[in-house]
């Protein structure tokens, strides 16, 4: 997959990344629900196999039902 430079930085990214907004459940005000551990982590990997280099954790990563850590550490992150 093809890399473009983010802004005014050194930094390169592809174009299509992966939404992960509803991976850690639903159990907080703007969850989607209950989100399989499994099927999850595979999406992840999903993306990577195919030239991502990048997840899109959204602005509410350790609030609510994200504060349990199982973002982050499907990640990498922590």
């Amino acid at each position: 997959m093809m890399l473009q430079r983010l802004g005014k930085s050194d930094l390169r990214i592809t174009p299509i990344g992966l939404g992960a907004w509803a991976i850690g459940g639903g159990k907080w005000e703007f969850g989607w629900g209950s989100q399989d551990d499994s099927e999850s982590i595979a999406a992840i990997h999903a993306g990577l196999d195919r030239g991502i280099n990048w997840i899109d954790t959204a602005s509410r990563l350790r609030v609510g039902a994200f504060g349990n850590g199982r973002r982050p550490r499907y990640q990498g992150t922590q």
